[in-house]
């Protein structure tokens, strides 16, 4: 919290018990002929006991709460904090009542010193709450924050492991079909432009247009269908309308790069099948693929992606998705449920 606003609470606050204080002795003015700014009567009931009441606030605000409370000491913390305000209503007791010059017994003062103790210490109290909320809203934002940090961490990471491995191959085909066809190596590397412009500006925003996503799924999956001749090597369905949906960047590209790592015999029809379906807040991603033989290089390139992209989806839509992985002997399922609106 800004220090602006935490001069502002602690200015309010002093400025209502200043009021109560004013109040009260106007009130008792009424019955007894008057009172007057800066009298005896003003300094007895409105000055003394404000002075005090600041001196124990800050002495539970500054001191017992950040030494004992926060710490969990919770007698030495009771001990303290119920010494210092009976001390300082013994202190402001005598004072009002030399002030008065009705100091004859110590026994006459008891019911005095007694409730002007348990006051101040009401009011220390209340330092040591608002000591409490400004921490704990201090700690909420730095956790948001170092959550934001994480998500901008964990988007760079998995941009990372997405663009070399990605880029070789691509660049590599599309330097393959220049000289076969020109044209249609201009319309792939616009593509692989795309992509690259995607990564760069529209990931760093918290969350971009469904339509967005999906255009560079689309692309993504054009430019590996480069590698095959199999027109039926993918299989992508779109239902429902996806006008309004609006989705974290990047949440599904590593579950479909994830199949294409698994899927490398390019002559199987229907190798990878990916169907998003949208309905009102909901969108529901499927992706399915046969799987390669060779598990173990699959299992080493495959894990990082997956690991962060749950992460990810912990912390931006906690209890509002379903994340479903089955790892078969011949194919790889994953269902990913996200409701964006919180109920």
């Amino acid at each position: 919290m800004k220090k602006l606003v935490v001069i502002v609470v602690h200015l309010i606050f002093w400025s209502l018990i200043g009021l109560i204080h004013i109040f009260s002795w106007q009130i008792s003015g009424l019955f007894s002929g008057g009172n007057t700014f800066w009298s005896i009567s003003f300094c007895r009931e409105v000055i003394i006991p404000i002075a005090i009441a600041v001196l124990n606030f800050y002495l539970f605000y500054f001191l017992l709460t950040p030494k004992f409370l926060v710490k969990k000491q919770y007698l030495r913390f009771s001990f303290w904090g119920i010494l210092s305000s009976l001390i300082l209503g013994v202190i402001g007791g005598t004072t009002i009542s030399l002030i008065n010059n009705s100091l004859e017994s110590i026994a006459e003062l008891i019911p005095s010193i007694t409730l002007f103790s348990i006051i101040i210490l009401i009011i220390g109290i209340c330092g040591s709450v608002m000591n409490i909320f400004f921490k704990w809203f201090a700690d909420l934002n730095y956790k948001q924050e170092l959550e934001k940090k994480n998500l901008q961490t964990e988007l760079a990471l998995l941009k990372a492991q997405i663009n070399p491995h990605f880029l070789f191959n691509t660049l590599n085909n599309i330097d393959v079909l220049i000289s076969k066809d020109s044209e249609k190596a201009s319309n792939y590397m616009k593509k692989l432009s795309d992509i690259l412009r995607f990564m760069l500006y529209e990931t760093k925003e918290e969350s971009i247009p469904m339509s967005l996503e999906l255009e560079y799924i689309e692309k993504y999956i054009e430019l590996q269908k480069i590698r095959t001749s199999n027109n039926a090597f993918v299989n992508l369905t779109i239902n429902g309308k996806m006008e309004g949906l609006n989705i974290a960047p990047m949440i599904f590209i590593p579950f479909i790069e994830n199949a294409f790592k698994h899927a490398t015999n390019k002559k199987t029809y229907n190798a990878i099948t990916i169907r998003f379906d949208f309905s009102d807040d909901t969108i529901k991603f499927s992706c399915e693929n046969i799987k390669s033989k060779n598990e173990a290089l699959i299992q080493k390139q495959s894990g990082l992606g997956i690991n962060l992209i749950e992460q990810r989806l912990n912390l931006l839509y906690k209890d509002r998705y379903t994340l479903k992985i089955e790892d078969s002997g011949d194919k790889y399922f994953v269902s990913l449920t996200i409701h964006l609106n919180e109920n």
